[in-house]
Formats: structure tokens, C-alpha cells, sequence
């Protein structure tokens, strides 16, 4: 089950997200994605990658201020706009 974090600064746990399609992901981030296989821990559950819009910051996307703090190797960099954190095996 992936883990939804808005721009708003909510977090839903525990979401199915169906087959993860590009269609599916695409929708849930609003658009092109950029899928990252980075090791992040939230809480006591432990996911291998995200995904993002990969061009959240070029159409003017709020900044992810939990999703960034989630995501431990952003060399000074920010997530923006809603970010789906996926577990072992979502991530295809």
C-alpha cells in the first residue's frame, strides 16, 4: 500500500493505488512522473522509492515541505506538489 503525501501537508497511509500504472501514477501527481528509487522510512514502515511530478517545480507546484524532510538525499533540493512514497514490489 502506498503512501500519499500532498503539497498540503497531508499524509494517506495505507492507499491502494491499483497496478501502478503510468496512467494511474500520472494522475495521482498531476502529471509527467520521475520515479525514484531512494530507500525512505516513514514512520515504522519503510518504502524503496517515489514518485513525483517531474515538472512540479517548473509549473509553479507548491513546495512539499513533508516530502522533502521524508526524502533524506535531496542535496538541498525540494519535492513540489503531491509525492506517492511506494513499497517493495509496487514499484514497477
Amino acid at each position: 500500500m502506498a503512501t500519499i503525501v500532498t503539497a498540503s501537508g497531508l499524509v494517506h497511509g495505507g492507499v491502494f493505488v491499483g497496478e501502478n500504472t503510468l496512467a494511474t501514477l500520472q494522475g495521482l501527481v498531476g502529471g509527467y512522473i520521475q520515479m525514484v528509487a531512494n530507500g525512505v522510512k516513514i514512520g515504522d514502515e519503510t518504502f524503496v522509492g517515489f514518485v513525483c511530478n517531474e515538472e512540479g517545480k517548473l509549473q509553479g507546484l507548491p513546495v512539499n515541505v513533508n516530502a522533502t524532510k521524508m526524502w533524506r538525499h535531496n542535496g538541498g533540493d525540494v519535492l513540489c506538489g503531491d509525492v506517492v512514497f511506494l513499497k517493495k514490489g509496487e514499484l514497477k
